[in-house]
C-alpha cells in the first residue's frame, strides 16, 4: 500500500506536535470525544493522511513521508483502515524508531469504541508524562551538575586572580635576563647589519615588552628621522604579533619595546625582528649578550642582551569586565578625591585682566562630591592649578573628564604639565601655560608637556597626558578648559579620577650589568621536553612502566606535546623518575628546571632533579637510594652529593599550582655526558592529582678549552 499526506497534514505531523491518526471510518464514533483539545489527523483507507475537513484532491497535493513524524503517540482505527495503520507501523519500523506508535483497532457499538478509544488515549498521555518526567530529570541532573561545575570553574577563577596578585604576574616581571658582552649589532657595529634576527629565549606567553641595551648612541648628533624598530612574530606562521618603534635620539642604558599586543597573542616559540631605518653613522648600536645561544639566538648563535618582560592579563579580561590587570609600562598611583579638591586653585591669578573674578569659576562641590568644576569663560581659559602636584619620575598623568548638562558647549579640555625650572615663579609658569594654550610652541621644550581633548556634553572622557621622558624636576599640573564656540552657558566642566604613573620600581632597582668578557662567554642551552621525547625514559625502564601504566590507568610518564611539559606522576609505592641519558654536557656549570603542579586539587609533592654521574651502572638503584635519604619534611635533606660522589640533587616541595624553578650548581667531575633524572614523590600520604610537570631544562655550560696540537712525529 502507498502511504502519503497532503501538504497540509505533512506540515502537522512534521511539526513535532503531539497527536493522534484517527481512522477515517471511527471518526464519526470519537468526533463528540476528540473535541478541541485532543490533536489529530485522519487516516484514510487508501493510506493518505488527511487534516479534519480537508478535501482530499488529486496526487498533486500529497507528499511522500519523510522519514516517520515522532510526534504521534498512537492510531485508532476501524476494519476499514487497520490496513493503511499496518502499512504506517511497517514504515515506522524501517526507520527504527525506537518506540513506534501502538495500534488500537476499534469495533462494536458506538459507545463501546468511544470507551476502548478514550483508555487507549489515556494510557499514550500517561506513557508521554512518564517519558517527559524522566526528560525533565535528566535535565535537571545535568543543570546541576553544570551548576556545580559552574561553581567549580567561579572558584578556580577566583583562586587564579588571586594567585597571579599573589605571586606578582598580574604585574610586570623580567622573566629572562642576558648579560650585556662587548659586541655590538647594527649599522657600523661588530655586526654590521641593518636587521637582526632572532628566536626569543624563553617561551612568549604573557611577553608584554622587551627591553634591550644601547650601547653606543649620541642624542645630539642623532638624525631626528631615524627610528629603531622592533617586532614579535610567531614562529609558526610569521605573523606579526607586536610592533614598536624608537627614534635614534637615544641614550645609553636599557631600551624599553612595549610589546603588550603580543600578551594573550603568542605561545611558545617567537622571532625577535630589530630594524635600523638607515645605516647613518649614528645609528645607535645595541649589545649583543655575553652567552653563546644554543637554541634560541641568531643563526650563528649570537642573541641581543635583552630582558624579556612577561605579565599575565586578568583571566576575565577578554570578555569585556573592565578589571583587568594593567599591563602598561606604568604604576598607576590614583590620587584621592579629596586632596585634588583642596590643592586645586585658580590657575591664573591677575594675570587674566578680561576675567577679573577667575576665582568664581572655580568649584568643588559639595563634601560629597569628588569633582573639580572649572566653568568656561567666554573671554578666556578657565582652569586651576595643583602646585607642586607631580613629583620628579612622573611618567604619565591621567584623569576623567565630563561636561555635566546635556545643554552645555563642546569644550575643549586641556592637561599640562609644567616643570619647576630655576629663575621661574609661578606666574611665569602661569604665563607659559597662557602661550601654550594660545598656540606659541616656543615653550613647549622648555618644561611644559600638553595634552588636549575635544569633549561633546555628557560625554566621559579620559584625558592622558605621556611624557616622552619621566621629570626631570617637580612640576605643577594644570587643568585647563576653553570654549572655541564662545558660548559657556552650562559650562559644567568637572574633572575627577586624577592617577599619575610611575615607572615600575622593580625595573629600577637593577644597576647597569657590567659587560662580560665575550672571549670566555659561557653558553646557555633552552631543551624543551617534547623535542627530547625519544630520549626521555623511564627509569625503571619500558616493562615496568607498562606494567604501571595498565594496573593503574594512566601512565606515570607522559611528554605533552599541548603543554610542552614532561609530566611524572607520584606513586605511593615506587620510584616515579625519568631519565635523560647523556643530557649533562661535561662542561656544565649549571642545570635548572622549570616545574609546576598543574592541578589544583593536588597536595603536596616533593621534586627532585639530579645529575647522575656516568660511572653508575645501576641507575634506578643509585637514584632509588637517594630518593630514600630525602625527608620532605626536613629541608637539609633537599640538597647534597652522595658518598660515593656519583649523584647530586635538589629537592624542593610544591603545592598545588605552585611554580618554581629548581637550580644545580653542578659540583660533579664529569668525564663523560651525565645524566639528568627528574623524579617526584609524594610529601604526605596521598598521590592523587599527582601532575608534576617539568616545563624546560636549561644548561649553562663553561666555554671548552681548545686544545693546541704540535707536529706529528713520525719517528
Amino acid at each position: 500500500m502507498k502511504i502519503e499526506l497532503t501538504v497540509s497534514a505533512f506540515r502537522t505531523a512534521y511539526s513535532g506536535a503531539s497527536l493522534f491518526l484517527v481512522g477515517e471510518d471511527v471518526l464519526p464514533a470519537l468526533q463528540d470525544m476528540l473535541g478541541n483539545d485532543i490533536r489529530f489527523l485522519l487516516l484514510g483507507a487508501d493510506g493518505c493522511i488527511y487534516s479534519a475537513g480537508e478535501e482530499r484532491g488529486g496526487l498533486d497535493t500529497r507528499r511522500a513521508p519523510v522519514g516517520m513524524a515522532i510526534g504521534v503517540r498512537g492510531m485508532l482505527v476501524g476494519k476499514a483502515t487497520h490496513a493503511a495503520a499496518k502499512a504506517w507501523d511497517e514504515h515506522a519500523r524501517r526507520q527504527q524508531m525506537f518506540t513506534p506508535a501502538p495500534i488500537r483497532l476499534l469495533t462494536g457499538m458506538k459507545g463501546r469504541m468511544r470507551l476502548d478509544g478514550a483508555r487507549f488515549m489515556l494510557d499514550c498521555k500517561t506513557s508521554e508524562a512518564a517519558d517527559l518526567q524522566a526528560q525533565m530529570a535528566d535535565k535537571e541532573a545535568g543543570m546541576s551538575y553544570l551548576r556545580r561545575k559552574n561553581e567549580s570553574l567561579l572558584l578556580n577563577l577566583e583562586k587564579a586572580r588571586r594567585m597571579i596578585r599573589g605571586a606578582g604576574f598580574g604585574l610586570q616581571h623580567i622573566a629572562a635576563e642576558l648579560p650585556v658582552g662587548d659586541e655590538t649589532v647594527g649599522p657600523g657595529g661588530t655586526v654590521n647589519t641593518c636587521h637582526f634576527s632572532q628566536f626569543l629565549p624563553a617561551d612568549a606567553s604573557g611577553l608584554w615588552a622587551v627591553a634591550l641595551y644601547v650601547m653606543s648612541a649620541d642624542s645630539e648628533t642623532a638624525s631626528p628621522d631615524g627610528y629603531l624598530e622592533v617586532r614579535v612574530l610567531r614562529a609558526s606562521d610569521g605573523k606579526c604579533l607586536a610592533q614598536d618603534a624608537k627614534p635614534y635620539v637615544l641614550s645609553k642604558g636599557w631600551l624599553q619595546f612595549d610589546l603588550s599586543g603580543a600578551c594573550s597573542a603568542v605561545f611558545g616559540d617567537a622571532v625577535l625582528e630589530v630594524s635600523w631605518s638607515s645605516d647613518a653613522d649614528n645609528a645607535p648600536l645595541l649589545a649583543l649578550a655575553g652567552v653563546d645561544a644554543d637554541r634560541f639566538g641568531d643563526d650563528a648563535g649570537q642573541t641581543l642582551a635583552l630582558r624579556l618582560m612577561k605579565g599575565l592579563a586578568d583571566p576575565m579580561g577578554d570578555v569585556g569586565t573592565g578589571d583587568g590587570y594593567d599591563l602598561s609600562p606604568f604604576r598607576h598611583c590614583p590620587v584621592a578625591p579629596h586632596v585634588l579638591r583642596r590643592r586645586a586653585a585658580w590657575a591664573f591669578g591677575d594675570l587674566l585682566t578680561d576675567i577679573p573674578y577667575g576665582e568664581s569659576l572655580v568649584s568643588t562641590g559639595a563634601d560629597g562630591d569628588n569633582w573639580v568644576q572649572t566653568h568656561p569663560h567666554e573671554k578666556g581659559p578657565s582652569g586651576v592649578k595643583v602646585r607642586g602636584a607631580l613629583a620628579a619620575g612622573v611618567a604619565e598623568v591621567s584623569i576623567s573628564v565630563l561636561t555635566d548638562h546635556e545643554s552645555g558647549p563642546n569644550c575643549l579640555y586641556s592637561i599640562l604639565a609644567v616643570e619647576h625650572l630655576e629663575g621661574e615663579d609661578d606666574a611665569a609658569r602661569s604665563r607659559k601655560v597662557l602661550a601654550c594654550l594660545a598656540g606659541n610652541t616656543a615653550n613647549q621644550d622648555n618644561g611644559i608637556h600638553a595634552a588636549q581633548a575635544m569633549v561633546a556634553p555628557k560625554q566621559t572622557k579620559t584625558l592622558t597626558l605621556n611624557l616622552e621622558a619621566p621629570l626631570e624636576n617637580r612640576a605643577d599640573l594644570y587643568l585647563v578648559v576653553e570654549v572655541p564656540g564662545g558660548k559657556a552657558t552650562y559650562g559644567w566642566c568637572r574633572w575627577s579620577g586624577l592617577e599619575i604613573g610611575l615607572e615600575w620600581g622593580a625595573l629600577e632597582v637593577r644597576e647597569m650589568p657590567t659587560p662580560s668578557n665575550s672571549a670566555a662567554a659561557l653558553r646557555m642551552r633552552s631543551l624543551k621536553f617534547p623535542a627530547l621525547a625519544g630520549r626521555i625514559e623511564f627509569v625503571s625502564g619500558a616493562k615496568k612502566l607498562d606494567e604501571l601504566s595498565k594496573s593503574l590507568g594512566f601512565s606515570p610518564l607522559l611528554v605533552s606535546e599541548e603543554t610542552g611539559s614532561l609530566q611524572t606522576h607520584p606513586l605511593q609505592d615506587g620510584l616515579s623518575a625519568a631519565i635523560f641519558e647523556g643530557g649533562v654536557p661535561t662542561t656544565t656549570l649549571r642545570v635548572a628546571s622549570e616545574v609546576e603542579t598543574a592541578h589544583d586539587a593536588a597536595p603536596a609533592f616533593l621534586y627532585v632533579l639530579a645529575v647522575v654521574s656516568p660511572s653508575v651502572t645501576e641507575k634506578a638503584r643509585a637514584i632509588r637510594n637517594v630518593m630514600s635519604r630525602i625527608d620532605p619534611q626536613n629541608p637539609a635533606t633537599w640538597q647534597g652529593i652522595n658518598g660515593r660522589k656519583t649523584v647530586q640533587w635538589q629537592a624542593k616541595v610544591l603545592y598545588a599550582r605552585q611554580a618554581a624553578t629548581i637550580e644545580i650548581e653542578l659540583a660533579l667531575a664529569l668525564d663523560a655526558p651525565g645524566d639528568a633524572v627528574f623524579a617526584v614523590k609524594p610529601a604526605g600520604q596521598s598521590v592523587s592529582y599527582g601532575w608534576c610537570r617539568w616545563y624546560s631544562l636549561n644548561i649553562t655550560t663553561a666555554p671548552e678549552t681548545p686544545l693546541l696540537a704540535g707536529p706529528v712525529d713520525h719517528g
